[in-house]
């Protein structure tokens, strides 16, 4: 069973992370204020210390905080989760954050040998909590295989192979990062078997 550290369980997050749990993920969650953790540990989530304490063995670690300044403290601080984060983990950001922030989150991450994935959503709180977000997924170019929802990476899949909405286009400032847009129904980022 993959591993997932979700950190930020504000009004979106909370209702992502829950999704997770629901999918049969193994799930450590990580919020500033533990109360709002408490139904999801609850739910079998197993409440971190700390954004690293999170991401420690996770496959896959996804954020969902406020801005720029609260993603780059839960990713890059002393005790953030790319800290200790294994090679090959991919690197979830769902937070709204700027295009120069993704751009430098990109590159550190990537850095650091992990998979970088900008992933901003569309959709309300219920709409997280019932699986029917859209996720606008931008990743590094994957070659090969039809649109199935793939992130950028050989070996990885978003969903279980449900149809996407594709759409490649070059961002500007950097030619290696290449948006792809999926409109995946609000279905989790799993590694295939």
């Amino acid at each position: 069973m993959a591993h997932v550290a979700f950190i930020g369980l504000g009004r979106m997050g909370h209702g992502m992370a829950g999704r997770y749990l629901d999918s049969g993920f193994t799930v450590a969650v990580w919020n500033r204020s533990k109360s709002k953790a408490e139904d999801l540990i609850a739910r079998g989530a197993r409440l971190a210390h700390s954004a690293v304490d999170a991401a420690d063995g996770a496959d896959a670690i996804v954020t969902m905080v406020a801005d720029d300044e609260a993603s780059r403290a839960v990713w890059l601080a002393k005790d953030g989760a790319a800290a200790t984060a294994k090679a090959g983990t991919l690197a979830i950001e769902c937070s709204a954050i700027s295009y120069q922030h993704a751009l430098d989150l990109a590159r550190e991450l990537r850095g650091r040998g992990l998979v970088y994935i900008d992933s901003p959503v569309t959709g309300l709180p219920d709409a997280a909590a019932s699986g029917k977000l859209t996720l606008l997924v931008g990743a590094e170019p994957y070659h090969g295989g039809s649109c199935d929802c793939r992130t950028g990476r050989s070996g990885y899949e978003a969903g279980a192979g449900g149809s996407c909405n594709r759409r490649c286009r070059q961002s500007a400032g950097d030619p290696s990062f290449k948006p792809i847009f999926y409109s995946c129904g609000g279905r989790t980022v799993q590694k295939p078997a």
